[in-house]
Formats: C-alpha cells, structure tokens, sequence
C-alpha cells in the first residue's frame, strides 16, 4: 500500500457565517461543549489541522483546511480545493444568499479541481436562527436543495450547530469517509 493510500485532502469553503469554522473546530477539538456560537471570528485566509480517524478498522489522516467565506479571500480559496480529495460545501438554511453563493462556488470547484474523483458533499447547516425570518425571503425551500444534489451528484448533509447543541457531525464524517474508501478503492493502514 502507498502511504498516501491513508491521506485525505478535506477543504472546507462556503458563504460567510454558515458554521464552517465551527464544524472546523469541532472536528479540531472533539468537544462540543466548547463551541460558543456568540463568539464568531471569521476565518483570515485559512486554517489547518490535522486529524486520525478510525474507519472499518483502518485508520486515515486527514488534512482538513477551513476557507474564509470573505469576499477578500476568494481569488485564493480556489489553491485550497484544486487538489482536495473531498469538498464539504456549506450554506445555511436561513440565508438564501449562502445558497447562491454555494452554486456559485461549485462551479468554481468543477472548473479548478484538478482530481476527477473528488467527492463533494454539500452541507446544509441551521445556524443562528433568530437573526433570519420568512418574511425577508431568507429561509430555503428544501425541495431547491435537494434536487441541487441530485442534479450535481453530490453527498448532502444536514447540520444544526448551536450553542452546545450538534447534530449530525460524526454521522457526516462517517458518510463521507464511506463514500471516500467506495469511489477511490483507497483502504488505509489496518488500525489493529
């Protein structure tokens, strides 16, 4: 087995304030209890961390980069997806906009990714609900983003992360390595 058999490429990206960076630390830290949502800081450029995660008794390292969602930064976030094995796409449910800005940014990812393998899951997140209302236009129809997925072939998952609550983030990470080991045949180094 090649030694990068076991390596994977994850690039977060996505419109500002749709729980990127959360998702990122939560991943970092494996604590939930010391997300704090009210204390938001967006990304400058990007930030790294590297992980171990034990799949079917294999375990992977995964290089996981979070990307600023600024429009300062976005002529740069491309060099971080270009060779990523896997892309998680965020928007939230509660900013048409973040939507908007996720298709855009899915061509992008077409147009520069350079592995034709490359898994891209779209990741729909519920964050900071009470700053978003029906009667602004914000919040999504469900049916929009589904047949989103369906037309581009994507992995879709669904978030809610708040203040000391998570739902979904390791069943995520699951799915994505599942689908990772399927469309690349790549096993890892036996764990035991």
């Amino acid at each position: 087995m090649n030694d990068s058999d076991n390596e994977i490429k994850i690039t977060i990206v996505g419109y500002t304030k749709t729980g990127k960076s959360k998702f990122f630390e939560y991943l970092e830290n494996n604590n939930i209890e010391d997300l704090n949502i009210s204390d938001y800081q967006p990304t400058s450029g990007a930030k790294y961390c590297g992980k171990c995660i034990i799949y079917n008794n294999n375990y992977y390292n995964l290089n996981i980069w979070d990307t600023s969602g600024e429009e300062k930064y976005k002529s740069l976030i491309k060099y971080f997806y270009r060779d990523a094995d896997v892309i998680l796409l965020f928007f939230s449910y509660n900013d048409n906009k973040s939507f908007q800005e996720a298709k855009n940014l899915l061509k992008s990812i077409k147009e520069f990714s350079t592995k034709s393998d490359v898994i891209i899951a779209l990741i729909g997140n519920k964050y900071l609900e009470k700053n978003y209302s029906k009667e602004n236009n914000n919040i999504l129809n469900e049916e929009e983003v589904l047949e989103f997925v369906t037309d581009n072939n994507l992995i879709y998952g669904h978030l809610s992360i708040l203040e000391k609550y998570s739902n979904g983030i390791i069943e995520l990470a699951n799915k994505i390595i599942k689908e990772y080991v399927n469309k690349t045949k790549k096993i890892g180094k036996n764990y035991k």
